[in-house]
């Protein structure tokens, strides 16, 4: 059996009309066919009845063709890795007056998320995946913001002058209206830290320097514990107030209010801090009924490199108070970032701080106006110390002889009776006096750990899906040992917070996920423990 054949012809090029060598031309459903010469020109005798053939070659994708009644073909071949335009952009950032080359100015790709931040010597690097035009936006704490257009390909040695910001008011900022504005323009009244006033502060903590803000207060229950309040408050524990970290509430899930910082990132890793001291509840939550303070990181992409600091200090100097004498307090942190071909970037934080903590040694009475010894001196019977624990509980001796076995032994010579009780018959009404008798208590020193430490971990890897949407995976731990002073004084032996997140961010949207677990460790109420 015999079947009709035709012949086809034709060239092979890429998409610079330059000629493919060795491209394969093959029947469709078959291993039959030809491959192109060196000026990728090809023959091939067919079937009559084929209708296509399927050619391919190294480095491009393959394409099938039907072949019609036409006998002369020109095929072009498109690269299978064809990459997307790429502007190269260097050069270096300096300040206006001085010309002294700027550390950390922000270069970022308006409308992406892609961007640099200018190294030790003020120059950077920056590669996008696009054509020109492309518009910098050139930013820095303490400078005037600029826009500039690159118009070429590759731009080397591009010069950026920046001049000190005189105007107030002109920092950016986000807590207002979760929309990045001027502090001028948000509605309500801000106050933020940035990270020349984080580096700067004259407080052994960033946390503590907060204190020094329009109208916040600051309840100290330990030298690692401290509790905002705003709109006049004072409490140890406020719940009227939410603290959120890149995001996440940091409220302890068994006090309801924030923590402090005691899970949260140290001094290297803050970018800045804005605080809202009114009413936030339309946007973060009916909690938010005093304030908002938000803390927000560094993002491994634009903030790379390893840096760590180390600070000794001294407490309890000149402490007539106590039998200690002048003791070491240190604080540490270590925080390391590194972005890879502008797609992914991880960092890593360790930080920690050690200290003797604040002892408790006030004597005073509570009960002191219901002495009954007051008028000649004597001592309170019935006294509750203020730093004593186990004084908070006791009888009145009017009630207790009210009952027919009121006593045991060590009060009264129960020798007479057999069954060690004092009969009620044997007293009468008012023998004994209406005095409340509590019992003898600890000191406080005897019972709490003053050590307070704090422990805590941060990681987090970040990923560009592209220009526009970043996806990112943040863990946040701490752990350590405390003081909380509350209706009682808590001693948090070996606590621990962990926060895990997911977030995908767009150029108009974010989606976020997180979760607080927190273990009490060996955490007790003191007062219960010197009952």
């Amino acid at each position: 059996m015999s079947y009709s054949q035709r012949s086809i012809s034709g060239n092979i090029v890429d998409e610079d009309n330059k000629g493919i060598v060795n491209a394969s031309i093959i029947m469709k459903n078959s291993e039959m066919g030809t491959v192109s010469k060196e000026d990728g020109s090809f023959s091939l005798n067919l079937p009559e009845q084929l209708k296509s053939i399927v050619v391919s070659a190294k480095g491009f994708e393959t394409q099938e063709l039907t072949i019609g009644a036409k006998s002369i073909f020109d095929i072009m071949m498109i690269k299978s890795n064809k990459q997307k335009p790429q502007t190269q952009i260097s050069g270096i950032v300096l300040d206006k007056g001085n010309r002294e080359s700027l550390i950390g100015v922000n270069i970022v790709v308006k409308g992406t998320v892609l961007g640099t931040v200018t190294d030790l010597d003020g120059t950077f690097v920056l590669s996008v995946q696009a054509a020109p035009p492309i518009l910098l936006a050139v930013s820095s704490i303490g400078y005037n913001s600029q826009e500039i257009e690159i118009n070429d390909t590759n731009v080397m040695d591009l010069e950026i002058i920046l001049e000190e910001a005189i105007e107030i008011g002109q920092e950016v900022v986000i807590s207002a209206s979760r929309i990045e504005e001027r502090i001028l323009e948000s509605p309500v009244s801000i106050e933020k830290m940035n990270i020349l006033d984080i580096q700067n502060t004259s407080a052994d903590n960033y946390y503590k320097a907060i204190a020094n803000l329009k109208g916040v207060d600051v309840a100290s229950s330990s030298i690692n514990f401290q509790v905002i309040n705003t709109r006049g408050f004072a409490n140890t524990g406020n719940t009227r107030f939410v603290q959120l970290i890149d995001g996440m509430d940091t409220q302890a899930p068994a006090l309801n209010f924030p923590v402090g910082n005691l899970n949260g990132p140290s001094e290297l890793d803050v970018e800045s801090l804005e605080l809202i001291p009114g009413a936030s509840s339309a946007l973060y939550g009916p909690n938010a009924f005093s304030g908002v303070l938000l803390i927000n990181s560094k993002n491994p992409f634009e903030y790379q490199g390893l840096s760590a600091f180390q600070k000794i200090g001294m407490n309890h100097m000149n402490d007539t108070q106590s039998n200690y004498t002048a003791q070491p307090m240190y604080e540490g942190s270590l925080r390391y970032a590194k972005a890879y071909n502008n797609k992914f970037a991880f960092k890593v934080n360790f930080s920690y701080s050690v200290a003797e903590d604040w002892h408790g040694n006030s004597g005073l009475d509570r009960n002191a106006a219901t002495n009954p010894f007051a008028s000649i001196g004597g001592v309170n019977p019935g006294a509750d110390r203020l730093h004593f624990q186990g004084d908070e509980a006791g009888v009145n001796l009017a009630l207790l002889a009210q009952s027919d076995d009121f006593l045991t032994y060590g009060q009264l010579p129960l020798n007479k009776f057999s069954n060690n009780k004092f009969p009620r018959t044997y007293i009468t009404a008012g023998d004994l006096p209406n005095h409340a008798v509590n019992i003898t208590p600890y000191q406080e020193i005897d019972l709490i750990d003053y050590g307070a430490e704090n422990y805590k971990f941060n990681t987090a890897l970040h990923y560009r899906l592209n220009d526009k949407a970043e996806v990112s995976y943040t863990f946040n731990g701490g752990w350590g040992t405390s003081i909380y002073t509350g209706a009682q004084r808590y001693s948090l032996v070996n606590f621990g917070i962990v926060q895990h997140k997911l977030e995908l961010k767009g150029d108009n949207f974010h989606v976020r996920a997180y979760g607080t677990i927190e273990n009490s460790g060996d955490s007790y109420i003191t007062e219960f423990l010197g009952i």
